[in-house]
């Protein structure tokens, strides 16, 4: 997976905003507020293939999550990043 081309984090105000720019998103009308760890993730991964594996090993290292939990985390964000839809297959 990765992150569609076009949308872009930004820190506005100590919050992180994912934004659609250009003419892929323009019919993209949200603006989404991430939490701490959904910011780190994209930072992490922006520019890069991933799969929910890849973010699970990002919160076990980040934030101490045993494996299965992380990757219940992980599965939930790939889930509805895919529904938005902010990442791609």
């Amino acid at each position: 997976m990765k992150i569609i081309e076009g949308f872009k984090l930004r820190k506005i105000a100590n919050e992180y905003y994912v934004l659609g720019e250009g003419i892929r998103q323009m019919g993209f009308n949200r603006v989404l507020l991430l939490n701490d760890a959904a910011a780190y993730i994209w930072q992490e991964i922006d520019g890069k293939d991933f799969d929910a594996e890849t973010i699970a090993q990002l919160l076990s290292c980040k934030y101490g999550f045993e494996h299965d939990e992380a990757l219940g985390y992980a599965q939930q964000t790939v889930d509805y990043w895919l529904s938005v839809p902010l990442i791609e297959e």
